[in-house]
This record gives structure tokens, C-alpha cells and sequence, in this order.
């Protein structure tokens, strides 16, 4: 099941930048996952095969969790004052630089960043500081 929350950074915004989540329950803080994989560095240390056998693990249990996206309408000229990445690919020939059949430019970002902390440096990015909490 995917569920999906469009949050308006920019009434005006021509980007849609899609970030997948995990759902609530499963969808751990991103220092619970680097202390996790630290640990099982450190507890397999001497066999490697365990350490790419907790990988594929946990990678098959990544498939059958349920995915979640949030979408937000974003400008992309404040995208690109903001970072070279996102200037440059604006300007070439990444997927990224051509609008989709919604008239929209669409940047996805895998489930690496916290949803609120995301939003947060998008709203400092365009000008929005009295929309941070």
C-alpha cells in the first residue's frame, strides 16, 4: 500500500520533489540505522559472510515493507540558488531537467532524510523561516 502527502513550499513551485518514506512504524531515525549497521561491523568484524548475510536480509525485509511518499512543490530556481547539483542538473540532460506530463519537473530522494528535517531546509531554501517550528 502507498500513501502519498503533497506539502506546498511554493504556491508557484514548478518541481515536485518526491521523497520516499517508510511507513511509521518501520521507518527507524537515521542515527538508530548507522549505530545499527556499526554494530554489526563490529560484532562481525572476523566473518564477512555474516556481515553480507544481515545485507541481503534486511533488503529482502525492505521489499515487503509498505512505502510512503511526500511530495513538495518546490521552485526550482530556489533549488538551484541554493545548490550546484541541482543547478546543474536543471540545465542538462537528467530526467530531472525535462517536466512531466504534470507540466511539473519531478527529483526523487530515497528514504535517507527525516521527512520534518527535509522540509524544514526547503522552507529555509525559499525564504520561509516563520513556517519553521
Amino acid at each position: 500500500m502507498s500513501t502519498t502527502t503533497r506539502i506546498t513550499i511554493d504556491d508557484e513551485g514548478d518541481t515536485l520533489i518526491i521523497l520516499k518514506l517508510r511507513s511509521d512504524d518501520s521507518n527507524p531515525d537515521v542515527t538508530d540505522i548507522i549505530a545499527t549497521a556499526d554494530e554489526s561491523t563490529i560484532e562481525t568484524t572476523t566473518e564477512t559472510t555474516a556481515t553480507s548475510n544481515v545485507t541481503t536480509d534486511d533488503a529482502v525485509q525492505s521489499e515487503d515493507r509498505p512505502h510512503t511518499e511526500e511530495h513538495f512543490l518546490c521552485s526550482k530556481k530556489h533549488l538551484s540558488f541554493a545548490s550546484r547539483r541541482a543547478s546543474k542538473m536543471f540545465l542538462s540532460n537528467f530526467k530531472e531537467a525535462s517536466k512531466e506530463e504534470d507540466g511539473l519537473h519531478h527529483w526523487t530522494f530515497e528514504a535517507l532524510f527525516q521527512p520534518t528535517a527535509f522540509e524544514i531546509v526547503l522552507n529555509f531554501i525559499h525564504g520561509k523561516t516563520r513556517d519553521v517550528l
